[in-house]
C-alpha cells in the first residue's frame, strides 16, 4: 500500500504531501488540483505498462493524455525537474522518489534524473557510515526494481469519462480480462469472457454467485434495489447487454433501460475484478446515480477496501462521503477512522486533511466543504422573510 505521496512542482503543486488510508478521498473546488494527484499515480502506471520501467515518464499514452513535460511542470517555479515520493509498507522499502526532467528527444516525456531509495540519493557518492566513521559509497543505481513496478503495474482506472449504454459492441479484441480500461468499453466483453475465480470477500447476499455477471447483478441488485442482466451474443462478432431494472421479468437493451446501470458498470466490475495488493482509481463514481444508490454503492467500496485493495475516489458527492463515515460504525466492515484518508481541496489551491473520528464526525469542516444546501436554506429563509 502507498502510504504517503509528495508532489514537487508537479502541475498546481509547488510542494504538497498526502497522507494515505486503504480508502482515499478527494473533494473540493473545480480546478483546484484533485485530478492532478490521482495523474500523479497514472503517470506512473502507464509509464511502466508502455515501458516496463521508470526510466523514463510517460506524459500521453493510454490513461492519460496531458501534453509535453512543460504542460505538468508547475509553472511558478524556477525548478526544471518533477519529484515524486513516496512512502510504502512494502518490505525492505519504506520510501522511494523519482525525479524527471524534460526529455532530451522528446517533449512529451520526461527523463529520470535522480532516484531515491530508503533515503539513498543516486547522486550521492559518498557519504559518512555512521559505524565506521569513514567515507564510503553508497550511492544507488536505479534497475527497474520490480517491487517498485508492481506498485504501477497493478492499477486499475475508471475515468470520468467513461461510456452508458450502447445497443451494440464488438466481440474481439480484448486486450486483458483482468482489467476494465479507463473508459469501461471492454466491459461487457469481460462480463462474456470472464471463468476466474471470484473474490469470496465481495459476495453479497448469502447465495454463491456461478460467475462474475451474477455477482455483478448481485450488487447491481442492491444498489438500485432490482436489477438484471445478461450479456448476448448477436451476430458473429458483436454482444449485446441486455438488462431490466426489476430483478425479473423481459430483459431489454441497455439504451432503453436508465442511464445510471451502465454509467456504473465499469465501476462495479472494476471493484469485482480487483485483487490484493491492488489500487483502484475512480473518478465522480456517484455520477447519474440517485443519492440512495451513490450511498449504497459505498458499501461495495467498503467490502473492496476490507479485502486489502487501496482505493482513491475523486468526488462532488456528500453522499459517498458519508456512506464511508457510515461504514466506521458499521459492526459488519472492518473500516475504522484510520481506514480513511480524505482531503479537501479548496481556494487558492489550499489542501486541508478532514479530521474523521471513530464516531464518523468531522471535526474540521472547511468553507465550501458540502455547504451549500446550508447556505441555499439560510437563503430561502431570509428572503421568505424580506
Amino acid at each position: 500500500m502507498i502510504n504517503e505521496i509528495s508532489l514537487i512542482n508537479f502541475k498546481c503543486f509547488k510542494k504538497q504531501n498526502f497522507e494515505l488510508s486503504n480508502i482515499n478521498l478527494f473533494f473540493g473546488l473545480n480546478g483546484r488540483g484533485k485530478s492532478s494527484l490521482l495523474q500523479s499515480i497514472l503517470l506512473m502506471s502507464q509509464s511502466v505498462q508502455e515501458k516496463s520501467s521508470l526510466k523514463e515518464l510517460i506524459i500521453s499514452a493510454d490513461y492519460l493524455k496531458l501534453g509535453g513535460f512543460d504542460d505538468i511542470k508547475n509553472s511558478f517555479s524556477s525548478e526544471d525537474e518533477i519529484k515524486f515520493a513516496f512512502k510504502t509498507d512494502v518490505d525492505n522499502m519504506a520510501s522511494f522518489a523519482f525525479e524527471y526532467v524534460k526529455g532530451s528527444v522528446f517533449s512529451d516525456r520526461g527523463e529520470l534524473r535522480e532516484f531515491e531509495l530508503n533515503g539513498i540519493k543516486s547522486s550521492e557518492e559518498l557519504i559518512l557510515d555512521s559505524d565506521t566513521k569513514k567515507s564510503v559509497n553508497k550511492s544507488i543505481n536505479y534497475k527497474d526494481d520490480s517491487r517498485i513496478l508492481n506498485i504501477f503495474k497493478n492499477v486499475h482506472y475508471v475515468s470520468a469519462d467513461r461510456i452508458g449504454p450502447r445497443l451494440h459492441v464488438e466481440k474481439f479484441g480484448i486486450r486483458n480480462l483482468d482489467k476494465i480500461d479507463s473508459r469501461g468499453i471492454n466491459s461487457i466483453k469481460i462480463l462474456s469472457s470472464y471463468h476466474e475465480e471470484l473474490n469470496d470477500k465481495l459476495f453479497i447476499g448469502g447465495i454463491k454467485p456461478n460467475n462474475l455477471t451474477e455477482l455483478c447483478q448481485m450488487w447491481l441488485s442492491y444498489i438500485f434495489d432490482g436489477a438484471n442482466l445478461e450479456v448476448n451474443d448477436e451476430g458473429d462478432s458483436v454482444l449485446a447487454l441486455k438488462m431490466n431494472s426489476k430483478d425479473r421479468g423481459n430483459l431489454y437493451k441497455s439504451v432503453n433501460v436508465g442511464f445510471g446501470y451502465s454509467y456504473i458498470l465499469s465501476i462495479v466490475l472494476t471493484c469485482l475484478l480487483a485483487k490484493e495488493n491492488e489500487i483502484v482509481i475512480f473518478e465522480n463514481p456517484e455520477a447519474h446515480l440517485h443519492p440512495k444508490a451513490q450511498s449504497r454503492l459505498t458499501h461495495l467500496f467498503a467490502k473492496l477496501a476490507s479485502s486489502n485493495v487501496q482505493l482513491f475516489i475523486e468526488s462532488h458527492s456528500e453522499h459517498i462521503l458519508n456512506g464511508l463515515r457510515v461504514s466506521i460504525t458499521d459492526v459488519n466492515t472492518s473500516i475504522t477512522e484510520n481506514s480513511i484518508s480524505s482531503y479537501f481541496f479548496g481556494e487558492s489551491f489550499n489542501v486541508e486533511k478532514l479530521k474523521i473520528d471513530n464516531k464518523g464526525f468531522v471535526s474540521n469542516w472547511p468553507k465550501d466543504f458540502f455547504d451549500q444546501t446550508d447556505i441555499d436554506n439560510s437563503l430561502l429563509f431570509k428572503q421568505s422573510r424580506d
